[in-house]
């Protein structure tokens, strides 16, 4: 699939068994979740000296993002191998986010996830590494040069006994990672879990204490009260109101007098 457009987005991303690149990206500011690619079954090694590619962004490209980009291979005839799984430009390369390859069954192996980095997806030493992952460049960008004079250092204070001592924040993998490697616990400062392993449970939020409520004793006494109260003052308007109408026309002097 070859892309050409600008501000393209796909979401599910999927392709097989393509006999060159499986996505060809040419179009700029682009960007994909989630990409499934399995190479052909049954090509020989000059599919791999062609240079063919799972994901390949076009060198001209300046803006591209990517997550969870996954090339898989199954050589089923010959031992293929094949130098990279994904082809970028070096500026786009950290916009990939958790780019793996993975061997599935077969001959042949995958050398590197992305361009040049990441391991490969089998070696001889370490038969079962079906998976290869890239975390990324753990080395930090260099900051611009300053013009201002720079501040005499000052002397840092000797550390007391009694203060805990620091607790090391973990740092980002500079090489492929692995199944298995412990990870910080999300909410829980300075505990990591590994493999199988749960974090701990997070603490339930406090609940607000409710308001007071009255007795119900009283909330029926007064609406009793209230009842009583409306009934009563009903029935005095109704009673003048029926002396206003019984007795006024009685007293007009065009009725003849009662006898």
């Amino acid at each position: 699939m070859e892309v050409n457009g600008d501000h393209v987005t796909m979401y599910g991303l999927a392709a097989e068994h393509t006999l060159q690149d499986g996505v060809r990206w040419n179009g700029e500011a682009g960007a994909t979740y989630f990409y499934q690619f399995e190479f052909p079954y049954d090509v020989d090694q000059s599919y791999g000296d062609a240079g063919y590619v799972g994901y390949r962004v076009n060198s001209s490209v300046k803006q591209h993002h990517a997550w969870g980009v996954g090339v898989y291979h199954f050589f089923r005839d010959h031992p293929v191998v094949v130098k990279s799984a994904i082809s970028t430009p070096p500026a786009v390369q950290d916009s990939f986010v958790s780019p793996l390859s993975v061997y599935l069954n077969g001959k042949g192996r995958v050398q590197h996830v992305i361009n040049d980095d990441g391991g490969s997806t089998y070696t001889q030493e370490v038969a079962a590494h079906h998976v290869s992952w890239w975390c990324g460049d753990e080395a930090p960008a260099p900051a611009p040069p300053s013009l201002a004079p720079a501040a005499p250092a000052r002397a840092s204070p000797a550390p007391s006994r009694l203060a805990p001592a620091p607790v090391a924040k973990p740092q980002k993998a500079n090489y492929s990672c692995r199944v298995g490697e412990a990870v910080l616990c999300p909410g829980a400062p300075g505990v990591y879990c590994a493999g199988n392993q749960c974090c701990p449970p997070r603490a339930p939020p406090a609940r607000r204490p409710r308001r007071a409520t009255r007795p119900v004793t009283t909330l029926r006494r007064r609406t009793a009260r209230a009842r009583r109260v409306r009934s009563c003052t009903c029935s005095r308007c109704c009673g003048v109101l029926a002396m206003v109408i019984v007795f006024v026309p009685l007293r007009s002097p065009h009725f003849p007098p009662l006898r």
